[in-house]
């Protein structure tokens, strides 16, 4: 593919945005803010005072680049669905891959200009700081990377946005924007990973310092990341990533940028079950398996001493992540009933069957026992359990947490095969609605005071994560119970899927 390829929708944004009279008035006011940066950070000259200037500068261009970039590329595709072009940009003879690339590098193309306008600026900063060339070369390679990580990660949401304001859509992608920005990987932490949203470039790039609550500098080395307990190299880590992540959502990008807004599906299901994995893998990989805790000391004040987490809390920890992970999962592969009728007209009698009832357990199931093989695998490894835990009681909560996912899954499924408006989201408060009861009705009644969680679980499965070796040992037939009767309630839903399955079919044959 040749870059003339993809150049009319890079020409075409081009042209909008980079007017001879906008560029004009965008360098002027870039000139202006260049100016008062310097003057504002040198007179008086303090000491730090170019450090400061850098990390400034710095911070102007990711919020330039990255979220006014992003902000482009939000509306982008949007704006066309509103204006009634977008259909005939998908009838084009451009590739959904070049259309992609077009808007990705076209959409923001005010901003790069911005950025270079204020490069000059922000290299006499660099060089007052006594900043390397070779470091200001990765900062800008990282940033650009990331930038387009960002910008594509836009198109995806512009991409899925429907008709109407797109004001929720800016404001989802600027919570995520400081929700990255905010974390901090510490000790404190459950990952060993240091921030890796746009302004985390900063701390790297040492205009800023990150440091604990007592004034401590973190354990964490400086820019170093902790893979599987090892410290690698932050840089690494953020190229991978950053690399890693375009490419799932470039994959998003072309398999839906030219089909009908009506059949958009982000992954197909293999696809999505391995990005559920990709991303339990980037947690298991950068779990803290020990950590730091402060503690008194006389001569010092406050020290820090290390140790490992308890096996069960590691365990609680990652799984209580999985459950969400594959929560998302299990919704985005629910099948309405229009997609279950072009099935049935594809397969026939095979659409309706027990294996299509079970739908989509086998992707639950297989994900959550995969993960929790590796999970226990890593205990072993890494913390060396010798009380307290064991195997079996490791491997029944993951089991435990498989079926509680396949129950509830198959219910939204049967729930979002019948007949109604919005079945799905009457399903999901129906579940809610019956969990938040039952949780009170057994806080009223004094049910948690008794400390006898395994009989919870009957109703409440999340008393799962309330186990501990004695409750285990102690009640070992009352937990196997519970899980006997989510597997017998699993059961239940899938025989009601096919039976709606059935119905489905035979009001297709007979139309």
């Amino acid at each position: 593919m040749s870059v003339a390829a993809i150049m009319p929708e890079v020409v075409r944004n081009a042209r909008i945005q980079l007017r001879p009279k906008r560029m004009l008035a965008t360098a002027l006011i870039c000139a202006a803010v260049s100016f008062t940066a310097y003057i504002y950070h040198t007179h008086p000259r303090s000491q730090g005072f170019a450090s400061e200037m850098f990390a400034f500068l710095l911070s102007l261009e990711i919020t330039v680049l990255v979220i006014g970039g992003g902000i482009y590329c939000l509306q982008s595709i949007h704006r066309e669905k509103e204006l009634n072009t977008f259909d005939y940009q998908r009838i084009t003879r451009l590739s959904p891959l070049e259309l992609m690339l077009g808007k990705l590098f076209g959409a923001p193309i005010l901003t790069y200009f911005i950025l270079l306008c204020l490069a000059p600026i922000t290299l006499i900063a660099a060089f007052l700081s006594q900043v390397t060339v070779v470091k200001i070369l990765w900062i800008y390679a990282i940033l650009l990377l990331g930038a387009i990580t960002w910008h594509t990660f836009a198109l995806v949401v512009s991409l899925l946005t429907g008709r109407g304001t797109s004001a929720g859509a800016i404001i989802f992608f600027l919570l995520l924007v400081f929700l990255t920005t905010s974390f901090e990987g510490n000790r404190t932490r459950m990952l060993g990973l240091r921030g890796i949203g746009p302004f985390a470039l900063i701390e790297l790039a040492g205009a800023a310092q990150s440091q604990t609550p007592y004034g401590h500098a973190t354990e964490l080395p400086a820019g170093q990341d902790l893979l599987f307990g090892t410290p690698v190299s932050h840089i690494l880590v953020l190229v991978i990533l950053y690399v890693s992540l375009t490419g799932w959502l470039m994959l998003a990008l072309v398999r839906n940028m030219k089909r009908d807004p009506s059949m958009y599906e982000i992954f197909s299901p293999v696809e999505a079950f391995g990005f559920v994995i990709y991303l339990h893998l980037i947690v298991l990989a950068f779990f803290q398996w020990s950590r730091l805790y402060p503690l008194a000391d006389r001569t010092i004040g406050v020290r820090f001493a290390g140790r490992d987490v308890a096996p069960m809390q590691a365990e609680h920890e990652i799984l209580s992540v999985s459950l969400w992970l594959f929560a998302i999962l299990g919704l985005t592969l629910l099948r309405n009933r229009e997609r279950v009728r072009h099935r049935i007209l594809e397969l026939g009698k095979s659409a309706t069957n027990w294996w299509a009832a079970l739908w989509p357990g086998p992707y639950l199931l297989g994900g959550v026992l995969t993960v929790g093989l590796v999970l226990i695998a890593m205990i072993r490894y890494k913390l060396h359990p010798v009380s307290q835990w064991s195997v079996g009681m490791a491997f029944f909560e993951v089991c435990f947490v498989a079926v509680w996912m396949l129950r509830d899954a198959l219910y939204l499924q049967w729930m979002n095969l019948r007949r109604g408006r919005r079945a799905l989201v009457a399903a999901l408060i129906y579940l809610i609605v019956f969990y938040i009861c039952s949780s009170a009705l057994f806080t009223g009644l004094g049910f948690y005071r008794t400390g006898d969680f395994a009989n919870g679980t009957y109703v409440e499965p999340w008393e799962i994560f309330d186990m501990n070796f004695g409750s285990w040992t102690g009640a070992k037939v009352v937990w196997i119970g519970a899980l006997v009767c989510l597997l017998l309630e699993a059961f239940v839903f899938a025989s009601l899927q096919r039976r709606q399955l059935t119905k489905l079919r035979e009001s297709t044959r007979l139309s």
